[in-house]
C-alpha cells in the first residue's frame, strides 16, 4: 500500500464517490458496496432509526473478528520481532514460504483423509519451530478452556515445540499455566482497550521474545 496517497478533501465528497462508482469496471462492480460503506465511515454517518419520513437502501458488511484478531497479532509479532534475523513469524493457516501448515498425521493410515494442522501463529528460530500460538477472540479466563489447551498441545507435538500458547483478547500480561508432560502451556493475553495500544503491543512482543 506504499503507493496509495491520502485522499484530498475533494476526493471525499459524495459527488466524487458517486463518480468513482460510475467509473468502476464491470469486473469490479462488487467494489461499490465497500466504497459506500467506506463513505459512511469516513463521514461518521449513520441511520436515525427513530425518525420517519424517508427510506434508505444500504449495503452491509460482515467482518470475522476472529480472523482480524489472528492477523493483527501475527503482524504485531512479525513487526516487533523483525530486528532479529534468526526469528520468523509464520501463518499456520496457509502453506508456502510464509506459511507453516502441515498435515496432522505423519504417517497416516492408508485410505484415510489426513486433515491439516493449522495453528494461527508459528514462531521459528533458526528455521525450527520454537513457539506455537493459537489465537482466540474472547476474554481471557484464568485458565484457558480445556478444549483450547488440548488443541495447542496437539499442535505442539506435531510441530515439535515444548512451549505452546492460547492467546486471548483480554486483560494484559502473559502467564505460565503449567506443564503437561514435556509441554509448557501459556495463557497469552493482550488488552485491546489499552491506551496507547502501541505500549500493549510492545509488552506482548517482549513477553513472547522471552519465551524463544
Amino acid at each position: 500500500m506504499g503507493d496509495v496517497q491520502r485522499a484530498s478533501p475533494s476526493d471525499l465528497t459524495p459527488r466524487a464517490i458517486a463518480d468513482d462508482l460510475r467509473r468502476l469496471p464491470v469486473h469490479h462492480e462488487h467494489y461499490a458496496d465497500a466504497l459506500m460503506v467506506a463513505h459512511l465511515i469516513v463521514f461518521d454517518l449513520g441511520l436515525s432509526i427513530r425518525s420517519g419520513g424517508g427510506g434508505a437502501i444500504l449495503p452491509s458488511i460482515l467482518i470475522n473478528m476472529a480472523e482480524v484478531f489472528e492477523g493483527y497479532m501475527r503482524r504485531v509479532l512479525a513487526d516487533g520481532l523483525s530486528n532479529d534475523g534468526r526469528i520468523e513469524v509464520k501463518d499456520g493457516n496457509k502453506g508456502g514460504d510464509s506459511g507453516a501448515k502441515v498435515l496432522l498425521f505423519d504417517p497416516v493410515q492408508e485410505g484415510l483423509k489426513n486433515p491439516d494442522a493449522t495453528p494461527d501463529i508459528i514462531i521459528e528460530v533458526d528455521g525450527k519451530p520454537s513457539l506455537v500460538i493459537d489465537a482466540k477472540y474472547k476474554a481471557a479466563p484464568n485458565v484457558p478452556d480445556r478444549s483450547d489447551v488440548n488443541q495447542v498441545i496437539v499442535y505442539g507435538e506435531r510441530y515439535g515445540t515444548a512451549r505452546v500458547m492460547v492467546l486471548h483478547a483480554g486483560r494484559p500480561s502473559t502467564e505460565l499455566c503449567g506443564s503437561i508432560g514435556g509441554f509448557q502451556v501459556y495463557n497469552g493475553m493482550t488488552n485491546l482497550n489499552a491506551t496507547p495500544i502501541e505500549d500493549e503491543e510492545a509488552a506482548f512482543v517482549a513477553a513472547v521474545r522471552a519465551l524463544l
